[in-house]
């Protein structure tokens, strides 16, 4: 057995042995009940628990750790120096399984398996497989939750509750105001939001859109574009982070889905036809190499494992319309990758390279090798006590309250793809992409941008669909920053429970105090200097 295999092992075991006889705890009262197993579900309960809180956590799938552990390998880190306290504690103990300080890269079974120790270790009481109720799910008293019910009629009742879901359902539950889509650039003076005017570098082709009909070929959407910088309710496109290998050992064929039609790839052939020089690398997945001889592969060509257009109805849809979301995401992304390595009229280096892969046959063992969780880039955001907006990460960097850092760059994918024109020109064209030149600097992420309003509920933290705009979120949605804000979620959580304190009445230079002493980065010298103003010339709608 090989040392991580040993780690891992270890890890499970601490975990699993403890499942049976904590789910007879589902009936008593907790200190702070975080649901949402995500990595900043993790970090919020491991958090909590450390300050001496008693702590539940609830996450409706069967594995912890979120996209971190669903194929998520490549972290992106953005500047590594605001990267601390349990955040940079659990990448150490990714590292520890390779013999290196800190590991930023890793293979889904290995991140688990981390996650695994940290919940271990710090005695979070856990429950898998625990979905919220639907309905009737949130128990609500004037402005504090006073439970939670879950749909095997498990009540779980606490002082404070952490929602740290991709979806916020908890939190929609509970009667806190929501978010979704982008808002037009006017709304918060952001050149960046709504309808992009344009579109990047290689995101429109002059190519046919129609099929030997004149019908629309699939995967064009026929709904208008929409008005520069107009608010809409589309959201970035999700995908699945597939965890490759090349190692023919290890390696499983990417499958045929059930259904497959190969029409539904004419727009992608098309493309990668008139593409010079495409190869599976450049035209199609982002791939980064990880330890273990495996790969991340990732989306965010013209034609890619983004499913465009595929996440529009997920921010609000019920479970069962989620899993038929699932579902279609599966069918797409498998059959794109199908089509390229199985179709003669592929040019002949994508298909070479395509079928240089295929998925690990060790990684996601339950789910035939493929990842359990879709890629949810962006759902609900909570509209809360403050909310982040271009301007936060840009010009007015500094927060008084700062819980953490961040540094990542705006970073959206496509929402739509759709028919334009260049100089008369017809062209198929994505929109909704933006990662622009300079990147943000760094800046701080105010305790508010995770409180909800405490007038809607006074004991609810939200680390993950936190207070932003489209804009803002897609600087903050980066995973090291869940868990950034999941370790300032769970420290002010166990402090607010156990001092029977609202959350929103804290001390925020106690709960700063608290942080810096357990390693987070609340600031760095010169990094929070005002940059003036954020609005620059454009057309507000």
């Amino acid at each position: 057995m090989t040392r991580r295999s040993s780690i891992r092992l270890l890890a499970q075991t601490a975990v699993l042995a403890g499942l049976s006889a904590r789910k007879a705890l589902s009936q008593s009262v907790f200190d702070v009940v975080v649901y949402g197993g995500t990595a900043a579900g993790v970090v919020a309960a491991v958090a909590a628990a450390r300050q001496g809180a008693r702590v539940a956590l609830i996450e409706p799938g069967s594995h912890l750790g979120g996209m971190v552990s669903s194929g998520l390998g490549a972290t992106d880190t953005g500047n590594p120096a605001v990267i601390g306290g349990l955040c940079l504690e659990f990448f150490q103990t990714v590292g520890k399984a390779y013999g290196t300080p800190v590991q930023y890269n890793f293979p889904p079974s290995v991140a688990e398996a981390a996650f695994q120790t940290l919940v271990a270790s710090a005695g979070v009481n856990v429950f898998l497989g625990q979905a919220l109720a639907e309905t009737n799910g949130v128990a609500v008293n004037g402005t504090t939750i006073t439970s939670i019910t879950l749909a095997d009629g498990s009540v779980f009742p606490a002082a404070v509750f952490v929602d740290a879901t991709y979806e916020g359902g908890l939190m929609s539950q509970s009667g806190v105001t929501c978010a979704y889509g982008r808002e037009s650039s006017r709304q918060y003076c952001e050149w960046l939001g709504g309808v992009q005017a344009g579109t990047r570098v290689n995101g429109s082709f002059a190519l046919d859109p129609y099929d030997a009909s004149g019908n629309l070929l699939p995967e064009i959407s026929s709904a208008p574009r929409g008005i520069p910088g107009q608010w809409d309710q589309r959201v970035q496109a999700y995908t699945f982070r597939l965890c490759a290998t090349m190692d023919p050992a290890n390696l499983v064929p990417f499958p045929q889905p059930p259904g497959y039609d190969a029409g539904r790839y004419e727009l992608a052939l098309r493309y990668l036809q008139a593409l010079p020089g495409a190869t599976f690398e450049n035209a199609i997945a982002g791939v980064v190499a990880l330890p273990d001889g495996k790969f991340d592969i990732n989306g965010g060509y013209f034609f890619s494992t983004d499913y465009v257009g595929g996440s529009a109805a997920y921010p609000t849809a019920s479970s069962l319309q989620r899993s038929s979301i699932w579902q279609a995401h599966y069918q797409y992304q498998a059959g794109l990758l199908y089509f390229i390595a199985s179709d003669s009229r592929v040019p002949a280096a994508v298909q070479q390279g395509v079928n240089a892969y295929g998925l690990a046959a060790d990684e996601f063992t339950d789910s035939d090798n493929w990842p359990p969780l879709l890629y949810v880039r962006e759902a609900r955001r909570m509209l809360g006590s403050y909310v982040l907006t271009q301007s936060d990460m840009t010009a007015h960097p500094a927060k008084p309250d700062s819980i953490g850092m961040g540094s990542y760059p705006f970073d959206s994918h496509s929402c739509q793809r759709v028919l334009g024109a260049n100089n008369g020109t017809l062209m198929v064209q994505i929109e909704g992409e933006f990662n622009p030149k300079p990147p943000t600097q760094l800046f701080q992420i105010p305790y508010r941008a995770i409180l909800p309003v405490p007038s809607q509920i006074s004991n609810l933290l939200v680390p993950v669909c936190c207070s932003a705009s489209h804009v803002g979120f897609c600087a903050i949605r980066l995973e090291p920053q869940y868990m950034v804000m999941g370790e300032a979620a769970g420290t002010a959580a166990a402090i607010a429970s156990l001092s029977r304190t609202p959350p929103a009445q804290l001390n925020v230079a106690a709960l700063q105090a608290v942080l810096s002493g357990n390693g987070a980065v609340l600031s760095l010298p010169g990094a929070s200097e005002e940059r003036g103003s954020v609005c620059r010339d454009f057309v507000p709608t």
